[in-house]
């Protein structure tokens, strides 16, 4: 696949507030495995506060943060990483390849590198026609998301799960790029958030499946010869925190040879089986309902309120 980074080496002094490492919350170890001697850990907790050399955010093509992400940034480290990134934007002519990884120095935060992971922004989702071959697949997300937490079930309303083969190619290249350049640079532990926020193309199912079977690829291929000692996936949110649980046992543990397509396969096996609900009259989602909130929610969320009930 190859390893596509792009950095920032400048050092800069930081007139900032110090984020001590013994200061922070300790991210609770919820289940870990080990393969070729790489501990993959599921953390309970918030992706800044995990204690490792790198933590990896999530970024648009136009290296754009979240609100959260620049203002932790803004808050530790002052302006300067954020300038880096805009440098780093200009010297790939304002876009930055889907896939790759973009990494700076970590400032005064108690990190060694910030990695960027570069990553389809929720407006460039795939156009969803909305017909009679989409339905059960987006019900198929729907009715997941009810599954594992009901309450936020319907702000998930564009997790519909076509198979998106581009966006999983993305997900599935971005982390083993960051996985390569940690190996280059010789670190010994990397942090991920579980992605969904950036990624909401994809059903978070299908999305832990194949960051997980990123990994594992990984450090099969690579065994002994990377530096790295712990992988680290953080989630402090219910929904995603429960499927990664899962999803962790029963891909990570798999000893046979696995491809994308029998990847997908033993995915929506463990679906069917942990989360799958057995009838749609258990919560009310009807097909005609379904398409009229998704039509709602393009036209503002005014219209969309009118169908929210019946999910």
């Amino acid at each position: 696949m190859g390893n596509r980074s792009i950095c920032c080496t400048t050092q800069v002094e930081f007139q900032s507030q110090i984020c001590r490492q013994d200061g922070r919350p300790q991210a609770q170890v919820i289940q870990q495995t080990d393969i070729n001697g790489c501990r993959v850990v599921l953390s309970l907790g918030k992706l800044f506060n995990e204690q490792v050399d790198i933590i990896v955010l999530t970024t648009t093509q136009k290296l754009k943060l979240n609100f959260q992400q620049q203002e932790h940034i803004k808050k530790f480290a002052g302006d300067q990483i954020l300038n880096e990134l805009h440098q780093i934007l200009l010297s790939q002519g304002g876009k930055v390849q889907l896939g790759s990884v973009v990494h700076t120095h970590a400032g005064e935060m108690p990190y060694d590198y910030l990695f960027f992971a570069v990553l389809p922004s929720a407006t460039d989702a795939s156009i969803i026609v909305l017909n009679e071959s989409y339905e059960q697949e987006m019900a198929y997300s729907i009715e997941e998301n009810f599954r594992v937490n009901s309450i936020t079930a319907y702000a998930d309303k564009w997790k519909f799960d076509s198979t998106q083969s581009r966006e999983i190619q993305i997900v599935y290249e971005a982390v083993v790029n960051c996985l390569e350049k940690a190996t280059e640079l010789g670190v010994k532990s990397i942090a991920f958030s579980v992605m969904d926020q950036q990624i909401n193309q994809i059903a978070r199912s299908k999305l832990a499946s194949v960051m997980l079977f990123a990994i594992k690829s990984f450090l099969r291929e690579y065994g002994s010869k990377t530096s790295l000692v712990e992988i680290r996936i953080s989630s402090c949110e219910a929904p995603s925190f429960k499927i990664y649980k899962t999803y962790m046992n029963q891909i990570l543990n798999y000893q046979g040879e696995t491809t994308m397509e029998k990847l997908f396969q033993q995915e929506e096996q463990i679906y069917q089986q942990e989360f799958k609900i057995d009838s749609q009259n258990d919560i009310g989602i009807r097909k005609d309902d379904i398409r009229k909130f998704c039509n709602g929610y393009k036209d503002g969320d005014y219209k969309a309120n009118q169908y929210k009930s019946s999910f």
